[in-house]
């Protein structure tokens, strides 16, 4: 289950976001012995802009702010985070088909040092607008975790 939260305002050619996520309690993995899986609740807030470029507007770019917080089960609570991180994307829509790109930094600062990690994600895809309301959304994402 995940509730949202999500505004925005347009400035012209620029649009302005905010958005917020709570995930109550989430399973991360079970333990083999029966014992308590970890459970935790996520957060997640992110905040961007985005601005349209060309006479026509198709060239949109993002950059935006993302924060991540989670708090795990007491027998977890080394792993309790809160993961800062940066977006840039692009996005270029033809008449029936949109192609993105983009590339996502975020720092995971763990209370236990075994946990933190850097993480960049590359990714790319595209939208098709089909009959009767569909879209079809394709999208490739490669993560580099340290």
């Amino acid at each position: 289950f995940q509730a949202m939260a999500q505004g925005s305002a347009r400035f012209g050619r620029t649009d302005a976001l905010l958005r917020y996520a709570y995930s109550p309690q989430r399973l991360l993995f079970a333990q083999e012995d029966g014992g308590p899986g970890a459970f935790y609740q996520e957060n997640a807030f992110e905040a961007a802009l985005r601005r349209r470029f060309l006479r026509d507007k198709r060239l949109r770019l993002q950059l935006g702010f993302t924060a991540e917080w989670n708090d795990f089960v007491p027998e977890f609570d080394d792993r309790d985070s809160f993961n800062p991180g940066t977006e840039l994307a692009a996005r270029y829509d033809f008449d029936f088909v949109s192609l993105r790109a983009g590339v996502e930094y975020e720092y995971r600062d763990a209370e236990r040092d075994n946990y933190q990690r850097d993480k960049l994600d590359v990714g790319a895809g595209f939208d098709a607008r089909l009959p009767w309301e569909l879209l079809l959304r394709f999208t490739y994402e490669r993560s580099f975790r340290d």
